[in-house]
């Protein structure tokens, strides 16, 4: 390794202020809960040959996440919220927007989903991959990565299990997907198979309690354990 120096790039440097900012601004808790993925894994297996070829798009695991977060954040809407300390007000949104972190090469990306609760699965993928290739392509707008009322960061995607995500302040939360992983497990007095993985939630603990947070996650996860009941694809 050569000893060397270089300047901070303008998307590292706005990175930096606005999770500095976040860890400022807000009372942070996160608490982890695991889901069973045996169910999708199966069910993502019996779908993705034929999406593929009727819609020219590989589905991954982040697109029912995406799906079941739109569908929890509808029915606890505190986690989609802002919140107004000046004028004393809880602003919440019309819709859903979630915003996806997207890796690069040069940096750390927010892009912006619209509407995430009246998308299907495949296209909320469709949107993951459009947005994806823009971050990565340096062609992401501004427009692109506003709007967001929660964050979803897949850290599974670089084998991570479980994390403590800094939430995209000023939103109230924000969830982290970890790796799929198999373990063991007793079902009806036998030893079986099963996928594991892990949601941590992160959340400003002034305006959610730790059993809003449960309530929350555990209705991603049982909307995930039963992907078949989240509408066509």
């Amino acid at each position: 390794m050569e000893a060397r120096e270089e300047k901070l790039s303008g998307i590292r440097k706005a990175i930096a202020k606005n999770l500095k900012n976040a860890m400022d601004s807000v009372a942070y808790t996160s608490l982890v809960q695991k889901a069973d993925a045996t169910a999708l894994w199966n069910y993502r297996l019996s779908v993705k040959d034929k999406v593929l070829a009727e819609q020219g798009v590989k589905l991954t695991f982040l697109s029912w996440v995406i799906k079941a977060t739109s569908i929890a954040l509808m029915e606890f809407p505190m986690f989609a919220a802002k919140v107004d300390e000046e004028a004393g007000v809880i602003k919440y949104p019309g819709q859903i927007n979630i915003s996806i972190a997207v890796d690069t090469p040069y940096g750390l990306l927010v892009p912006v989903i619209k509407n995430t609760e009246k998308l299907s699965v495949v296209e909320i993928q469709k949107e993951i991959v459009r947005l994806a290739e823009l971050a990565r392509g340096r062609k992401i707008t501004q427009a692109d990565m506003q709007g967001a009322d929660f964050t979803i960061t897949n850290i599974g995607s670089v084998g991570i299990l479980f994390g403590n995500p800094i939430m995209n302040y000023p939103q109230i939360g924000i969830l982290a997907v970890g790796a799929i992983f198999d373990e063991l497990a007793r079902k009806n007095g036998e030893i079986v198979d099963k996928k594991s993985v892990f949601l941590t939630v992160a959340a400003d603990h002034r305006w959610v309690d730790g059993a809003d947070i449960g309530r929350f996650n555990g209705r991603i996860i049982q909307l995930l354990e039963e992907p078949e009941k989240l509408g066509e694809l």
